[in-house]
């Protein structure tokens, strides 16, 4: 039960960290331009560009710059490389970048969708998107077992503890 809901807030990290959506590329440097397209490429119209289409203008070329700073994600990034085809590391060093330049706007897509898809309140919602987005350790152990890893001790942890803060029991998530 705790694996299965560990990969579901995995699966909603994942899903916050593909790309596609706003149109952040105005006063935006010609290779930001190029990521920003890039970018939405990537999440045409599928259900993973909403976290993006809510992002503004300066969120979205913030992420941009970012990218543009890491030689290795841009390149896989102008490749054309799917969110979930990138190594844990570059998927956290972009995640941590839209957490960086986007965090409020991210947890409030995520406390939503997490809304949607439990019986959570808005206040636990809020309260859980919120931890995940401050919590870089969280956040990195959810990337790896979205990647296929196995769940660890620290991470179970966290995520208990995260619950407990919240007020949230596992009957609330579904």
């Amino acid at each position: 039960m705790m694996k299965k809901m560990i990969l579901g807030v995995s699966a909603f990290v994942l899903l916050l960290s593909a790309c596609g959506g706003d149109d952040g590329d105005d006063g935006a440097s010609e290779q930001e331009q190029e990521v920003i397209a890039a970018l939405r490429s990537q999440g045409g119209d599928s259900a993973s560009a909403a976290p993006m289409d809510d992002l503004s203008d300066e969120e979205v070329s913030c992420i941009a710059k970012g990218i543009v700073a890491d030689d290795e994600l841009l390149d896989s990034i102008l490749a054309d490389t799917e969110f979930e085809d990138l190594t844990v590391e570059q998927q956290v060093d972009a995640f941590g970048m839209m957490v960086d330049c986007a965090g409020d706007t991210l947890a409030g897509v995520m406390a939503d969708g997490m809304m949607e898809d439990s019986g959570l309140s808005e206040e636990q919602a809020r309260c859980f998107a919120d931890g995940v987005i401050d919590d870089r350790d969280l956040m990195v152990g959810l990337l790896q077992a979205s990647s296929g890893g196995e769940p660890d001790a620290d991470l179970i942890q966290a995520m208990f503890g995260l619950f407990d803060e919240c007020g949230v029991s596992l009957s609330d998530l579904g």
